[in-house]
């Protein structure tokens, strides 16, 4: 009978128990393996039906799609995360560039090749023949399967350690720098360069709204052996607190990082990847195509259900030119509203780490 993923249950008898060893260490290990080489020797046998007409949907089902989804969001973050704290000063424009320029899909076949994984997606070593779109769909979801199924099973560092040491990427070759563009100056007022300078205990005098601190839960009890550690911690919050509802209409012409841009761009990123593993988790046997759909649907109804639910959007603060258009008009307010849920979500990820970002999401 049709299950609610809409594929059909065609076993006429019951399974029979498997046998797995009892060490954990063995089981760990066994199911790492299992899943890296499910996720890039499948490719091998499905190339020759890239040609063939794309079955009824629920039919016929790859087994490791469901890591696709998190393995793309778990790169993306990687990137994400690495680049942020390698240029502090740069916008996400460039940034995206350099991204791309690593992992985008043009790209993705030279690093299979460079970690000599190309027998076990294409049946042939001489993948440099074969066409662009016979190519670069199937190398794209074996490396992104891969990666989720690295991240899921070791974490973020070994991420990184596949990623620089054993394919070899390079985030400082010429061909991942970012376009010239012209840079508005970045003027930086508490810098040695200026004889007035300020100290950091004269920025975090500002206080952000305490109904805030209080709609969000901030600050979250934390157990330091140091009490220095938690007055720090407690100043970064809110200090980012006031860049996650500064618009760029503000301050940005003047201070380019006086933004919530940032804090977006790392918070579309930890979300995705939040979502994905929640996913995962809770429909284990679904399909690929329909966790994605199901990840874009829910992810939307859950930002708008908290900025709604919160009213997150009385406390933006627009640019004087700008803030009347904002304000009365839902097109332009919306997608304002959607940055500054992002940036909340990248600024509790920076300071209080991925569970936070859950009990916000969820």
């Amino acid at each position: 009978m049709p299950t609610k993923f809409g594929l059909k249950n065609t076993s006429s008898r019951p399974s029979r128990p498997l046998v797995t060893p009892s060490n954990p260490l063995i089981i760990s290990v066994l199911t790492t393996l299992g899943s890296i080489l499910i996720s890039c020797c499948i490719w091998r046998f499905s190339i020759r039906l890239i040609r063939v007409r794309e079955p009824r949907r629920g039919m016929f089902q790859w087994p490791f799609q469901a890591l696709v989804s998190p393995g793309q969001y778990v790169l993306e973050l990687a990137f994400a995360e690495y680049f942020l704290q390698r240029y502090p000063r740069e916008s996400p424009g460039p940034l995206r560039e350099r991204v791309n320029a690593l992992i985008g899909k043009r790209n993705l076949p030279k690093w299979i090749k460079a970690a000599s994984l190309q027998n076990l997606v294409f049946p042939y070593d001489d993948i440099d023949k074969l066409k662009r779109h016979d190519k670069e769909p199937p190398v794209r979801s074996v490396f992104w399967a891969l990666f989720g199924t690295i991240y899921l099973c070791f974490g973020m560092p070994e991420v990184y350690r596949v990623l620089f040491e054993v394919i070899g990427m390079d985030p400082e070759d010429d061909y991942c720098q970012p376009k010239l563009r012209r840079h508005l100056d970045d003027v930086d007022v508490v810098s040695v360069e200026f004889e007035e300078q300020l100290s950091w205990l004269e920025v975090a005098a500002y206080k952000v709204w305490p109904q805030l601190m209080e709609i969000l839960g901030y600050p979250l009890q934390m157990i330091d052996n140091i009490p220095e550690i938690t007055e720090a911690r407690n100043i970064e919050l809110g200090l980012g607190l006031q860049l996650c509802f500064l618009h760029p209409s503000k301050y940005k012409s003047e201070h380019p990082r006086f933004c919530f841009d940032r804090l977006e761009y790392l918070g579309q990123k930890i979300q995705d990847l939040v979502m994905a593993e929640r996913l995962l988790i809770k429909y284990i046997g679904a399909p690929g195509k329909w966790l994605q759909e199901k990840h874009g649907r829910l992810l939307l109804n859950k930002l708008w259900a908290l900025s709604e639910e919160k009213h997150l959007q009385r406390f933006i603060i627009y640019g004087e030119n700008v803030e009347n258009k904002y304000e009365h008009n839902r097109r332009l307010k919306n997608p304002s509203t959607t940055s500054v849920q992002q940036a909340i979500h990248g600024l509790s990820y920076c300071v209080y780490g991925k569970p936070d970002v859950r009990r916000l999401m969820f």
